[in-house]
Parts: C-alpha cells; sequence; structure tokens
C-alpha cells in the first residue's frame, strides 16, 4: 500500500461530480453533473481517462446526471465496468421528479444496459484498486422524493474515510441510522460531502451525532441557499487546506463555490495516515 487515493469534487455549480481514482490506476466516478461550458467527464478524458472501472449514480436528478452527454461519447457502455444506481425508482416517478424529460429519457435508456449490482437487500460492499467501498441504499420512504433513495457511499483507504451521500435528506438519513450496519461504518468517517449542496432540508442533527468530521465539503451553486455551512463547520474539527495555490490554513468548511474544484490526495504509507487538501480553478 504505497499509492495514492485522489479525490476531485469538480465545481459543477448546484450538481455533484466527483472523480476517484485508485491507488492502482483504476478510475470511479460519483454522479455525473456538469456547469455551463465545463464537463468534468471531458475533463478526465483529456488527462487520459480511457475507462470508468465503476460509475456511481447516486440518485436521477437531472443536476446529477446532466453530462449524460458526454458519457455517451467519450465512454459509452463498454467502457464502464459497473454501474451502480438506484434502480428500484420506476422510470415513471424519474420523468414525473425531472423537468428534462429528454434528459431524464437518455439516462434511463442509458442505464438499462447495465444489471442491477445492488438489489433489494440495499448495500453492497466493494474492495477494488486497494480501497474499500461500502454503498446504502435507503428505500423506505416514498419514491416521490429521489433525494432520500441517495445511494450513500463511503470510501476508505489507509485510515481515512470519506462519504459520499448524494442528496439524502431527513427521512432518509432515520432510515439509515436504524441500520446497525451503517451505524458502524460511519462513526469514523473524516471527510464528509454535504448532502444536498448544504441545504437545510438535507442537514441531520441526528447523523452528525454519530461521528465528527474534520472537514466538510459542500458542493453548491453560485447562490448558498441557506447559512447551512455554519453548522457543519461547528460539527468538524478542522483541517490544513492550500486555496487555490496559497499557504495552508485551518478549514471547517470548503465549498466550490468559494473555493473552487476540491483535489484531496489520501497517502498509502502504511505507518502514517495522512491526507491533504487542495483547491484549483
Amino acid at each position: 500500500m504505497d499509492g495514492c487515493l485522489d479525490i476531485v469534487v469538480y465545481n459543477v455549480e448546484r450538481g455533484n461530480a466527483i472523480w476517484v481514482s485508485l491507488p492502482d490506476g483504476k478510475n470511479l466516478m460519483f454522479d455525473i453533473g456538469r456547469r455551463e461550458n465545463f464537463s468534468p467527464l471531458y475533463d478526465m478524458w483529456q488527462k487520459g481517462v480511457r475507462y470508468l472501472d465503476g460509475l456511481i449514480i447516486t440518485h436521477p436528478h437531472t443536476d446529477h446526471v446532466n453530462d449524460i452527454a458526454s458519457l455517451k461519447r467519450f465512454y459509452g457502455v463498454q467502457n464502464i465496468g459497473e454501474f451502480l444506481r438506484a434502480s428500484h425508482i420506476p422510470s415513471s416517478e424519474i420523468y414525473a421528479r425531472n423537468k428534462d424529460q429528454d434528459l431524464s429519457f437518455e439516462y434511463i435508456q442509458f442505464a438499462s444496459c447495465f444489471k442491477d449490482s445492488i438489489g433489494s437487500h440495499g448495500y453492497v460492499t466493494w474492495d477494488i484498486g486497494g480501497v474499500h467501498l461500502d454503498i446504502f441504499r435507503p428505500h423506505g420512504c416514498a419514491t416521490s422524493n429521489l433525494n432520500n433513495h441517495s445511494l450513500v457511499s463511503f470510501v476508505s483507504y489507509n485510515g481515512c474515510k470519506v462519504l459520499i451521500p448524494g442528496d439524502c435528506e431527513t427521512a432518509g438519513w432515520n432510515e439509515l441510522l436504524e441500520n446497525r450496519g451503517f451505524l458502524k461504518v460511519v462513526y469514523d468517517t473524516k471527510i464528509f460531502v454535504a448532502p444536498h449542496h448544504g441545504l437545510a432540508s438535507a442537514y441531520s442533527a441526528e447523523l452528525m451525532s454519530q461521528f465528527s468530521p474534520e472537514v466538510c465539503l459542500v458542493s453548491e451553486g453560485h447562490v448558498t441557499d441557506t447559512d447551512i455551512c455554519g453548522y457543519y463547520s461547528k460539527k468538524s474539527s478542522g483541517h490544513h487546506v492550500s486555496i487555490k495555490g496559497r499557504p495552508e490554513e485551518i478549514r471547517c468548511v470548503i465549498t466550490t463555490r468559494n473555493d473552487g474544484n476540491i483535489w484531496i490526495r489520501v497517502f498509502g504509507n502504511p505507518y502514517r495516515s495522512s491526507y491533504t487538501i487542495s483547491t484549483f480553478e
């Protein structure tokens, strides 16, 4: 274990796109959001990524899948290994909960080319490229709110655990907090990607009582809808961060709106667990 795990939380404004480069060179992608005139998938392609060993779509809202044209152009079905998503959600609900019907159709058609890797049990564990993933899927809530069916993923490597929860809201968190397996995994999370772009609807005091992150990351748009970042800041202990090449400072919360793309590097030294965080345009 001497390689590095790299995680890039792209600035796609109010959406989500997270590239995970594994220590052995494999690549995962969590969600495929984009912003105007910028495609994370094209950026990855330019950097030499020709195959996605895993694609995880947390939930099928358009701000999490609106770069599907780039996915089809640069990767397609043949260049994706595993495709994990909340496949139990009926297509009718996906159409009903999104304004862009054409985009919903493209997503549904593309997803139908892959088997369901999670199934009815709502949990999958995955060891890939030297990294361990635990992926939970709440399913007891009404599908009228797709956020509460978000895949909630933990990425663990060399003592550092990152929680990527999609847009999971209070009802989804309440369901997961009744799951002993979830409670066992969540307690030592160090880096927390705030759910639903840091909105108050996704803040769970009960969840935050289960662990103490060092830093919270927020993928948000041009305008902050709430000041909920203050809540996450109070719950975090802080970590050294370099913002766009400037000297390091202690930060409890980092936002894509203010700070840009976020890069996490977790080192593989088995005798020392450490990671760095920096941001870039």
